[in-house]
């Protein structure tokens, strides 16, 4: 299970407060690793509000993640999200604060997950359905702040 503040990589102190990442920093961290599943009680926290070029581009690729971090982020950079989620067949729940969306940034971010789920947005937020916007057959619904 991966659970915990994702930042603790960087340090094991320090990093409770931290919330920016920097270009490539978490690109890959799990790809293709399917044993990755998300904890029933504890959660993934990826707290960065500040998003730095390809900063998670693949970063949950291939896992067997069921929820995915909240991401607090409203503004994303270029390919930050890229590939995220992608392949993650069991994934089922999304919820990204991000208000500033271009599909390049979030390209084929959600292929290949579950055919159903729940993906919870910033209520300002104008998403485009498909592999790289809400993944086409899940439910919206709007973040309560």
């Amino acid at each position: 299970y991966v659970y915990g503040n994702v930042m603790s990589l960087r340090s094991p102190s320090d990093y409770a407060s931290e919330t920016t990442v920097n270009q490539n920093e978490f690109y890959r961290l799990f790809y293709e690793n399917s044993h990755i599943k998300s904890h029933a009680e504890k959660k993934l926290v990826l707290p960065a509000t500040t998003l730095a070029e390809k900063c998670y581009h693949a970063m949950f690729f291939g896992t067997g993640l069921t929820t995915a971090p909240d991401l607090p982020a409203t503004t994303l950079e270029e390919q930050c999200y890229q590939e995220m989620f992608n392949g993650c067949t069991s994934l089922n729940y999304i919820k990204c604060l991000a208000t500033s969306i271009d599909p390049n940034n979030t390209y084929n971010w959600v292929n290949g997950v579950s055919a159903s789920g729940n993906f919870v947005k910033a209520s300002s937020a104008n998403w485009t359905d498909g592999d790289s916007g809400i993944p086409n057959g899940w439910t919206q619904q709007s973040a309560s702040n």
